[in-house]
């Protein structure tokens, strides 16, 4: 960072945390450019995930019976799928076990049963989404420097699965977006799941909408 710094004083130079230390951000090393942080509270998909054990990386007899209940009739074992390229685990953290279900997993089945358990949750992702946007904007304020949300605000969910799209997702979504404007982080990216090929990018009036009202707010 210093290096850049020194060849480029007129930017911004700064680290992304996927894994912000919220409840202790006295832990974040001072002299970073910008509070660039990711903002998820799992909840009810966290549920699931431990429930299927999706996040996990050579479990004896995966995949478990939840799990199976939520595949695609024509999804191959295991063993006939294989693995991919080596590199693709080193280059990221997603284990064989998700790579393996989140390519097989039958979407309608799995945003039904986010959908039919979300609701012992919802108030915890809300009240998490604020406490976290809150922590990293007055942690930010007290560094002199710019708060940004990366990313946000469920969490990483299979291609065609449409949780994070949907009443709930977005609710989630704007109330993370009123926290932060409300405390004056400077920037925020909308979601996480917004890329060409996921749904959300169909979601053009609410992307448009949001954005115009960030924009809009003094900073």
């Amino acid at each position: 960072m210093s290096w850049l710094l020194s060849r480029h004083p007129d930017l911004l130079v700064t680290a992304s945390y996927g894994k912000p230390p919220h409840l202790a951000m006295h832990r974040v090393p001072e002299g970073i450019g910008a509070a660039q942080v990711h903002v998820y509270s799992y909840g009810v998909l966290d549920a699931l995930q431990k429930r299927i054990d999706i996040r996990s990386e050579g479990s004896a007899g995966f995949p478990n019976a939840e799990l199976r209940a939520l595949l695609r009739p024509d999804a191959p074992t295991v063993a006939d799928y294989g693995r991919a390229a080596e590199w693709k685990y080193r280059a990221t953290v997603v284990a064989d076990q998700m790579i393996y279900g989140y390519d097989w997993i039958d979407p309608d089945a799995w945003d039904a049963w986010l959908r039919a358990h979300e609701g012992p949750y919802r108030e915890v992702m809300r009240r998490e989404i604020e406490s976290r946007v809150i922590a990293i904007a007055e942690w930010a304020r007290a560094q002199r420097i710019p708060a940004l949300v990366g990313e946000g605000w469920v969490g990483y969910t299979p291609l065609h699965g449409t949780f994070e799209e949907g009443p709930t997702g977005r609710a989630l979504a704007e109330h993370g977006i009123d926290t932060a404007l409300e405390h004056g982080v400077w920037g925020v990216v909308l979601c996480s799941n917004a890329a060409p090929h996921h749904p959300m990018w169909e979601q053009r009036a609410w992307q448009r909408a949001q954005n115009a009202r960030i924009l809009a707010h003094p900073v």
